[in-house]
């Protein structure tokens, strides 16, 4: 899914972020999945865990929005196998017992939850993966830079 950035005839197309949202529970998973579609996501539904593991190896989302507590395929070990595959995206897990989850880039929300509010976890995680990415990349040119520096100093700066 595409959408259109820009004003007057400056118009840019811009790919929406992709969210997979898994719960066995249809309705929730169908709310959540209409309020990241009306929001401009483009968006994802399976309602069980291997489903969802299939579906993020067909088309890798940027995004999984995932309960925890699903029969089969529970969501801590669909991160498990997300990363077990080479799917490293982040993940919001939703649970109405409270998880102690300690996993990279992987986010708690406890159920009942605000719809509001899980927005903008979603729209808050989705920021920062961007921008850490866009650190960590800068930081390795940084790195290589100056290692280059101390293997070959410059020799106008050399002090006798």
């Amino acid at each position: 899914m595409w959408k259109k950035l820009g004003a007057g005839n400056d118009i840019t197309m811009k790919r929406a972020k992709a969210i997979l949202v898994v719960d066995d529970e249809r309705p929730i998973c169908d709310l959540l999945a209409d309020l990241f579609d009306d929001e401009g996501y483009d968006v994802r539904r399976a309602y069980d865990g291997q489903s969802a593991l299939a579906a993020a190896e067909r088309q890798r989302p940027d995004l999984v929005l995932s309960d925890v507590m699903m029969p089969g395929l529970d969501g801590v070990s669909l991160v498990h196998r997300l990363r077990d595959r080479g799917i490293r995206v982040p993940v919001v897990l939703m649970s109405a017992v409270h998880a102690d989850v300690d996993l990279p880039y992987v986010r708690f929300i406890p159920k009942p939850f605000d719809v509001d509010h899980v927005l903008d976890v979603v729209q808050r995680t989705l920021r920062s993966t961007g921008r850490a990415g866009n650190r960590t990349r800068l930081a390795h040119l940084w790195h290589a830079a100056h290692r280059a520096r101390r293997r070959h100093p410059r020799p106008d700066l050399q002090t006798a």
